[in-house]
């Protein structure tokens, strides 16, 4: 009897969980369906604001370089994707295995430029430690080279704003976004701060 109370308390859980992903994303703009939202429900509801960005990635990756894809098969691999990865998901994971469902002989492309990448050299530009941009400090020397490297993460790779957040201490997304608008507006102003970036893309690119 217990189990069944608990049951029936889960599957009510499930419902709200999903009504509330449904409208999430409608909010959001991103489209989906019934099937898409109940799997979100039922195995990722954890992690939510992670599963609605790498749909959103999936869905813009598809339609840019796959356009004539249904919507039945951006789902299977939207589905497929994340149960292979069990939310430990990648921007760069997610492109190879959409380019992997049309094309077996796809390979996975080792450059890539990695939020490490933008790190090491921005840190090595500035004369810090990658631990310096990581750290929880708010000091001057390092909140602007951080900034930046959020800046350039977000700017020349399609890592999410959570993705960035992540490797830069655990930081919330809403911190990546306030870096990133500091960083626009300051290099409007300052032709110094807009040439240094150039140049550290240029090493980035190397």
């Amino acid at each position: 009897m217990n189990s069944e109370i608990l049951d029936l308390e889960e599957l009510s859980y499930i419902d709200n969980l999903k009504e509330n992903i449904s409208k999430n994303f409608k909010n959001s703009k991103i489209k989906s369906n019934d099937n898409i939202e109940t799997f979100c429900a039922e195995y990722l509801y954890n992690n939510f604001k992670e599963i609605k960005l790498t749909l959103k990635e999936t869905i813009n990756y598809i339609k840019k370089k796959y356009p004539n894809t249904p919507d039945k098969i951006i789902e299977k691999i939207f589905i497929d994707i994340v149960s292979e990865y069990n939310l430990s998901i990648n921007i760069k994971n997610i492109y190879y295995n959409i380019d992997k469902y049309y094309n077996e002989d796809a390979t996975y492309d080792n450059d890539f430029i990695t939020i490490e990448n933008i790190q090491q050299v921005v840190a090595k530009y500035y004369n810090l430690n990658i631990d310096d941009l990581i750290s929880t400090s708010r000091l001057r020397k390092l909140v602007r080279p951080r900034q930046i490297a959020m800046y350039i993460a977000r700017d020349i790779t399609s890592y999410s704003l959570i993705e960035v957040g992540k490797k830069f201490g655990r930081r919330d997304h809403t911190t990546v976004m306030h870096a990133v608008e500091s960083i626009k507006n300051l290099i409007k102003k300052n032709i110094y701060l807009k040439e240094d970036i150039e140049i550290i893309k240029s090493y980035i690119k190397k």
